[in-house]
């Protein structure tokens, strides 16, 4: 009965389209049998691939045979459907722009040119910027509609990228993970942690005066190899996908490569350098620095304190994987990976790799080589020693010396720091920070930079004083470029001023509240950790050495063989509103405004809701008298009033048909005056003397009849 849990469901492993394609075309020629092939074949008949292929009986060759399609006529030449393709959703828009296509082809090229940090300079661009600026205030208006249009069809229709990857990056994210994770159980076996303390963690906050966290030199200590990238081939690429091979052959190359070894050069510095407190890893630092992500994370980092010249040097290495990872966590990590297949080390010399069309001296070196005749297993040994090439490390560590200042209070920090890339321009090496950027909304344009993204940007190009950020958008269904910006220090620091209203010396002036606490604790072996049941504090764990450790302490491999290496099955993701300031390859080519509705459809007066509910006055809250609360009646009350208020209409009912029964009856047999002859009123013949009247109108008349009287007679006869 358990069959059912053994089938792979697409909806839940999620293949990349070209393999999904292969797959349907296996599947539909070779097993038109199967219960989901069949059920493709009855919702889809024209699209269908079951009898497809057919063999020519003459030639006996196979003949593809297209399917018509019964409402043209025609052959049906396309057999797969695109399903990734973007929809012209712009058509669906519940109204036009406010800007004539003129006035969005100027707004884009002010836009542009401020991008560009361009200035404006002549009286002809001072009138351009003018006229944006009041094209601007313009369409406020629109673009409040078009966030909330946006908004309401990302949570109906595109929240579900967010929560999907293709199968094969999952796998490698996995597999990378689990290697990773291994790491832990040997560098942790046989370890155990008590809770010794716990310190304040801050969120970022304002403050009157902020340390100063700068590179005592731009000297560098370098080790290693740093890969080179080819911007060219990156960025006209069709799509960062890459084939299972080249993917495999990544996994390879990681899996085989180990972190560099400097301690050799760590200690070297520290001996130079007497003053050096802090030995940290660059990426914990802008992890810590990043308090937007840290504070809602569960997350260890690992640190041990030395005595060393008589004074206690903390080492801080690098975070502990974590114990789960959400789908967009493990996009991003995908998406970096394919970025990094495009990069590659520059291999100076490869004895191995000898040139055919070598020079003259190397034809004669080659010519005077004896050759004698040796045994095929010789031979053999000798071609796998030569296979036998010592790989190039790819991994490289520079350290740099860097000092905080608080007040007269001075701390010097030796960073350690891994580089992405490099550029070559001109023999000239340009280093690059990869920063990834995932696009969900491609179809309205670029997505805001959020919070955390922006910090973790600006530290890792702070740390990196001698590089440059390129920032890569990238749609996270079709894994293609959509833009590509090289960013500046400054850059990010104004981007994160004008969104979010954050000072980046604020970031350490935290941090440094935490960490000058840590000087203070004896050497040996610790763990700084943060859970989400207190979010303002964090626990250092120390190593308990003690030869029974109690059921308090922690260990480490005991807690990582619980990995979550599964996908969540519920997540839930924030909409991200789209970028006003970033113009996508979308944009140039329908001359649309960011963040506006399409200028060629009419427009539409519009009222927003929220505007409409602020309009009405509110209501104003009269004083209630002190009143003592009503009884709760309870339900048998209320049923037997029913009861007897059913009654007494029925009784009403019964009295009524009574009445109107006796009333026909007296109408039909009461005694019936008759019309008078008299013109004259009745009233009018009662005041004539009667002696003046004939005997025929005096036999006529007669006293009246009281029928209520009669009425009341039949009822009590009656009863």
């Amino acid at each position: 009965m358990d069959a059912y849990l053994k089938l792979e469901w697409s909806k839940n492993n999620r293949r990349s389209e070209q393999r999904l394609l292969e797959y349907f075309a296996i599947d539909f020629s070779q097993y038109e049998e199967d219960i989901f092939n069949l059920h493709i074949n009855e919702t889809d008949t024209v699209h269908q691939l079951g009898d497809t292929f057919m063999e020519n009986s003459d030639d006996h060759e196979t003949v593809l045979n297209y399917p018509i399609d019964p409402r043209t006529g025609r052959e049906v030449r396309q057999l797969e459907i695109d399903t990734t393709k973007a929809e012209g959703l712009y058509d669906d828009f519940p109204s036009g722009s406010m800007l004539s296509q003129a006035d969005h082809q100027h707004c884009l090229k002010v836009l542009n040119r401020i991008n560009m940090r361009l200035g404006f300079e002549s009286a002809e661009d001072c009138k351009a910027l003018s006229k944006y600026h009041a094209l601007m205030k313009k369409v406020d208006n629109e673009r409040m509609l078009f966030e909330s249009f946006v908004k309401n069809y990302f949570n109906s229709n595109l929240v579900c990228r967010k929560s999907s990857i293709d199968k094969e990056l999952d796998d490698l994210v996995v597999a990378i993970w689990k290697g990773k994770v291994g790491r832990i159980y040997t560098d942790f076996a046989n370890k155990r942690y008590m809770l010794s303390t716990a310190v304040m963690w801050l969120n970022y906050k304002q403050h009157e005066h902020n340390v100063r966290f700068e590179p005592v030199s731009e000297d560098v200590v370098e080790f290693g190899v740093v890969k080179n990238i080819y911007t060219e081939s990156l960025l006209s690429c069709n799509t960062l996908r890459r084939n299972q091979r080249i993917l495999d052959a990544f996994f390879d190359d990681q899996h085989r490569s180990l972190p560099m070894d400097d301690s050799v050069q760590v200690n070297t510095v520290l001996q130079q350098d007497e003053d050096i407190r802090f030995v940290i890893n660059s990426g914990t630092l802008c992890y810590l620095l990043n308090c937007v992500s840290n504070m809602e994370e569960q997350w260890m980092v690992p640190f041990r304190i030395e005595m060393i010249g008589g004074r206690n040097v903390i080492f801080i290495d690098k975070k502990l994987q974590p114990i789960k990872m959400p789908t967009h966590d493990r996009n991003m990590k995908a998406h970096k990976y394919l970025v990094r297949s495009f990069m590659s080390v520059v291999k100076k010399y490869n004895p191995h790799n000898v040139n055919r069309e070598a020079d003259e001296k190397d034809s004669q070196r080659i010519n005077s080589i004896e050759y004698k005749a040796i045994g095929f297993d010789e031979y053999l040994r000798s071609v796998a020693e030569k296979s036998e090439l010592k790989p190039y490390p790819n991994r490289n560590s520079c350290l740099q010396l860097w000092t905080l200042q608080e007040g007269d209070d001075q701390y010097r920090f030796l960073i350690r720091f891994r580089m992405d890339c490099y550029e070559s321009l001109r023999k000239i090496k340009f280093y690059i920070n990869i920063s990834v950027k995932l696009e969900y909304q491609t179809e309205f344009g670029a997505e805001q930079m959020t919070k955390s993204e922006l910090i973790h940007e600006w530290a890792r190009q702070y740390l990196r004083p001698n590089s440059k950020t390129l920032r890569l958008r990238i749609n996270a269904v079709t894994h293609v470029i959509i833009s590509h910006h090289y960013l500046e220090l400054k850059d990010i620091e104004e981007e994160l001023k004008r969104s979010y209203d954050i000072e980046p010396a604020n970031l350490f002036t935290n941090l440094w509240q935490t960490l000058k606490i840590l000087l203070n604790f004896p050497p040996g072996d610790h763990i700084l950790q943060h859970d989400m049941k207190n979010k303002d504090i964090v626990n250092v764990l120390s190593n308990d050495n003690s030869p029974n450790p109690t059921t308090s302490s922690i260990n480490l491999v005991d807690q990582y063989s619980n990995v979550e290496y599964d996908r969540p099955a519920v997540e839930s993701y924030d909409w991200i509103p789209i970028d006003k300031s970033v113009i996508t390859q979308m944009h140039r080519e329908n001359t649309l405004l960011p963040c506006t509705f399409p200028h060629w459809i009419s427009v539409k007066r519009i009222t927003p809701r929220g505007k409409l509910k602020h309009s009405r006055p509110p209501p104003t809250q009269q004083p209630v008298p002190d009143q003592k609360p009503k009884k709760k009646k309870s339900r048998g009350n209320r049923v037997r009033r029913k009861l007897k208020e059913r009654e007494a209409k029925k009784q009403q009912r019964k009295q009524a048909g009574f009445v109107e029964e006796m009333q026909q009856s007296l109408n039909q047999f009461a005694p019936y005056e008759g019309p008078s002859r008299n013109s004259e009123p009745s009233s009018m013949a009662a005041k004539k003397d009667p002696s003046k009247m004939s005997n025929s109108l005096r036999a006529m008349e007669r006293d009246p009849f009281d029928y209520h009287s009669y009425v009341k007679q039949a009822q009590k006869d009656d009863q």
